[in-house]
């Protein structure tokens, strides 16, 4: 009888433990998959395909107002800087300023569903840390433009 039991009773708990871990392998799978769709849209937005391009390279002809423009390092240092140190902007350059600010509104998206436990972080940083890096470390620009970049960003 007692064996009868605990045969029983292990049964439960092994199906109860199988239960739990279909659910939690249900839950990542969500969660990937939700991120998955996430970056496509982000990475399918114009403004992010401009941004990346200016990232990737130091020279880069964008079509800006229906007009091609020669965007370097040294523009992007001129367009993105802040209000406290410039005051006068070109309209090629607002229009820089307003593709970045797309850019940077779209990857704070990424940060609000890390934060609300949505998606992993870890999962984020294999799809964006590719132009966080380019951003955020000397290296693959100049200094002065990721100090630009970092100035802008706060």
């Amino acid at each position: 009888m007692f064996q009868f039991i605990d045969i029983t009773v292990l049964i439960v708990i092994l199906t109860f433990i199988r239960g739990i871990y279909e659910y939690i392998k249900s839950i990542k799978w969500k969660k990937s998959e939700f991120l998955s769709k996430e970056v496509k849209e982000f990475f399918k937005d114009e403004d992010v395909i401009k941004v990346k391009a200016m990232l990737d390279w130091d020279v880069r002809y964008l079509e800006i107002n229906g007009k091609e423009v020669k965007v370097t390092n040294d523009f992007l240092i001129s367009a993105l800087q802040t209000h406290n140190n410039k005051s006068k902007f070109t309209q090629e350059e607002a229009t820089i300023r307003d593709i970045f600010d797309n850019f940077f509104d779209k990857v704070s998206y990424f940060s609000i569903y890390i934060d609300n436990k949505l998606v992993d972080k870890k999962e984020v940083k294999k799809y964006l840390s590719y132009y966080i890096d380019i951003i955020s470390k000397p290296g693959r620009k100049p200094k002065k433009l990721v100090d630009t970049f970092n100035d802008y960003i706060n």
